[in-house]
């Protein structure tokens, strides 16, 4: 590459580095693989009738199942953020899990909803549920053990997929898209709908929604103006379900070319393209059902034989893991990377938990980011957004706490954020509510009586 500037000259030579994805391995999953996410070194699959099923993923050529946790329900789409587990179960609604022990893992809550329970987006504090029929809920997860209903819209037709940016919320129901403006939470407005197909999913970065339209193939929307919503590309090359973004790629979960996944370039958003498949013919034919990404690896539900339905019960089904990327990062150059959330100098009250979110970026790319409580890491995350729910310990008022982050590339260089300082003060009835919160739930729910539910203690069933 050469450039020139006022009569000045320079050249540099730039290795191109070709690498093809490939099938690192396979496992037999329980039940239905429906979905599933990762976070470090474990992947969390929402396995139907078999509820969750915890794999190591450490070593990726041998995963292997460590940890399970029935439910009622069907399990059908999971989220993990920090030590939490956000649990689409069906017609059994929301289940918070706290895997702060993948090995291990324990119900907090379970919140009923109104329909079937089918995808979820954690934001901040708060789950958008995609609840059939039932249209979208927000819940207030701030208090995981009790969940708090926010509101509910309806009127959209069958919403099957979630997603989420700030305040901006996008929904794929029926044949479209709309945006849905939940800057209050309480009172959400519908703003702009786009039909587009028989929509499954969708994914959002801020600007604009890729969404898996199905047999309709994939359409990428501005959503800037979300009241005149515009495709800026799409085409019926394939046939996705399921729909994840990654740096400079989206990559779908689909059933046309019984190759399991299909990445698209979205560098330039405005002229995205179909780049390619993900051959995995050597394990015969397979048909997506859901995926997670992290910094290297894709991780993809499906099943051998055609998928007659959004979600199943029973079946054989597995979780692949494909490499799609390798990073070397052989500069010197760390991350960049800031606290976005909370501001410094907040306060807050101890026995409740702070939302913290992390921006960070790289040059090559960002392996992990830890999320620090005096120094201390509390939290690695490995895939975005970087988020993790902070809890302010008991006893802790009139001492600030001091919160950072460390992001690491894949050249094993870090940065250090500049630190936020938390302001604890005491909490006088000790059960980290607001005024507000216990009175829209009706009492102060630290007298709600678990054993009379049916449930293990410490959960219980909170009902909009």
């Amino acid at each position: 590459m050469t450039v020139r500037n006022a009569g000045l000259e320079k050249t540099v030579d730039i290795e191109v580095n070709a690498f093809d994805p490939w099938l690192v391995t396979s496992i037999n999953i329980p039940g239905y693989a429906n979905n599933v996410d990762v976070a470090g070194d474990f992947a969390y699959v929402a396995a139907g009738s078999q509820g969750l099923q915890i794999l190591d993923v450490s070593h990726h050529e041998q995963p292997a199942i460590i940890a399970s946790l029935d439910t009622p329900g069907t399990a059908i789409d999971v989220r993990v953020v920090g030590n939490l587990l956000y649990l689409a179960d069906g017609e059994q609604g929301l289940r918070i899990i706290d895997v702060s022990n993948p090995r291990a893992p324990n119900t907090l809550a379970v919140y009923d909803t109104a329909g079937i329970a089918q995808d979820i987006k954690v934001d901040r504090q708060f789950v958008y549920i995609a609840d059939g029929t039932a249209g979208v809920e927000i819940v207030d997860v701030h208090r995981p053990q009790q969940p708090l209903f926010m509101a509910t819209v309806t009127g959209l037709g069958e919403v099957k997929g979630v997603d989420v940016k700030d305040d901006q919320l996008v929904v794929v129901a029926g044949s479209a898209l709309y945006a849905i403006d939940v800057s209050d939470r309480h009172n959400p407005i519908q703003q702009g709908r786009l039909n587009i197909g028989p929509v499954k999913d969708v994914a959002f970065d801020g600007r604009y929604a890729h969404v898996a339209a199905h047999t309709s193939g994939w359409k990428t929307v501005d959503v800037a103006d979300p009241l005149q919503l515009r495709v800026t590309a799409g085409a019926v090359d394939f046939v996705p379900r399921d729909i994840e973004l990654t740096d400079g790629f989206a990559f779908a979960a689909e059933e046309l070319f019984r190759a399991f996944a299909v990445y698209l370039n979205i560098e330039q958003p405005e002229r995205p393209f179909f780049q390619g498949t993900i051959d995995i013919a050597r394990l015969g034919n397979h048909y997506g059902t859901g995926l997670a990404i992290d910094g290297n690896y894709l991780y993809l539900t499906g099943q051998r034989s055609n998928i007659e339905q959004d979600y199943g019960y029973e079946g054989s089904t597995h979780l692949l893991i494909v490499q799609y990327r390798l990073l070397e990062d052989q500069g010197q150059v760390p991350p960049t990377l800031s606290i976005l959330q909370p501001d410094d100098d907040t306060e807050v009250i101890e026995g409740q938990t702070v939302d913290v979110s992390v921006d960070a970026d790289d040059d090559i790319g960002v392996k992990t980011v830890s999320f620090l409580r005096d120094g201390q890491v509390v939290y690695t995350d490995s895939t975005r957004p970087y988020q993790y729910p902070l809890f302010i310990p008991w006893g802790g008022s009139q001492t600030p706490l001091a919160l950072s982050a460390k992001a690491t590339d894949f050249g094993g260089n870090t940065q250090l954020s500049l630190a936020v300082t938390l302001n604890v003060q005491a909490d006088g009835d000790h059960d980290g509510l607001s005024d507000a919160q216990e009175f829209s739930h009706g009492t102060d729910v630290d007298n709600a009586d678990s054993d009379e539910d049916g449930l293990q203690d410490g959960e219980e069933v909170y009902r909009h």
